[in-house]
C-alpha cells in the first residue's frame, strides 16, 4: 500500500513541492473517492482524480473532500515526526498545518458550497472555466498564460481541469499519464505518470520543449 503524495499550489497557482502523508494510502483514498462519487454527482470528484490517486498523488483540494481536517492533521503530524523528512517537505507540512488558507472552503472543505448550492473550487466540465481556466472566466488571462496555453493546445494538449489560482492541467491522448500544469503566470511543469518532472520553465520555453517531445509529426 503506497502513501499518498499531496500536490500543493500557492494562491497564484505556483506549484509547490509535493508532500507525503504516509498514514493515508492510495488504496484508502481511492475507496473514499469512489464512495463520494457514488453518493453524489456533485462530489467534485471525477475519474481523473481516481487516475491521479492511482499515480500516487492528489491535489490538496481533492483530498480535503475525502478526509476530515483531524484526519489530515494527524497524518501531517505523523510525517513531521519522521527524523529523515527533507527540509523542504517539513516546511510545506508546517505551512499546511499553520496557514488557514489551506483549510479554507475555497480549497475543497466539506463546507465549500456557496448560497447557490454550487461547490466552490469545482468546475463544471465543458464550462468556460473548464476550457480556459478560472482566471480566464474572470477576464484575467495574462499574455504569458495565454501564450503557454495556446502553444500546448497547438501540440494536441487538452485542458482537463482548472488549478487553484487560475492555472490549468492539460493531458495528451498520445502521452498517457503525462500532465502539463500551467500556472496563472504562464510558468509550466511537465510531469510523467508517478510524479517525476520531465521539464519546467517559463512560457517562452514551452514551444521548444514540446517540439522536442512531439517532433514535427506527433
Amino acid at each position: 500500500m503506497n502513501p499518498i503524495r499531496i500536490r500543493l499550489f500557492t494562491e497564484t497557482g505556483r506549484r509547490l513541492p509535493d508532500v507525503t502523508l504516509p498514514t493515508i494510502t492510495t488504496t484508502e483514498a481511492s475507496t473514499r473517492a469512489l464512495r463520494r462519487i457514488a453518493k453524489s454527482e456533485h462530489s467534485g470528484l471525477t475519474g481523473e482524480h481516481l487516475a491521479q490517486i492511482d499515480a500516487g498523488r492528489l491535489e490538496w483540494s481533492a483530498l480535503r473532500r475525502m478526509f476530515t481536517r483531524p484526519e489530515l492533521r494527524k497524518a501531517s503530524e505523523s510525517r513531521l515526526a519522521d527524523v529523515n523528512i527533507p527540509r523542504s517537505e517539513r516546511e510545506q507540512l508546517l505551512a499546511l498545518l499553520e496557514q488557514p488558507s489551506y483549510w479554507s472552503a475555497a480549497l475543497g472543505g466539506e463546507d465549500a458550497v456557496d448560497r447557490f448550492g454550487v461547490r466552490r473550487g469545482s468546475v463544471p466540465r465543458g464550462s468556460h472555466a473548464d476550457t480556459y481556466g478560472a482566471g480566464a472566466s474572470r477576464g484575467e488571462e495574462t499574455p504569458d498564460f495565454r501564450m503557454a496555453k495556446e502553444t500546448a493546445k497547438g501540440y494536441g494538449w487538452r485542458v482537463t481541469r482548472s488549478l487553484p489560482g487560475g492555472g490549468l492541467s492539460m493531458h495528451h491522448q498520445r502521452r498517457g499519464g503525462d500532465e502539463l500544469a500551467i500556472d496563472a503566470t504562464g510558468e509550466w511543469e511537465h510531469q510523467r505518470r508517478g510524479g517525476s518532472t520531465v521539464a519546467k520553465g517559463g512560457p517562452r520555453l514551452l514551444n521548444a520543449h514540446l517540439l522536442n517531445v512531439h517532433g514535427l509529426n506527433d
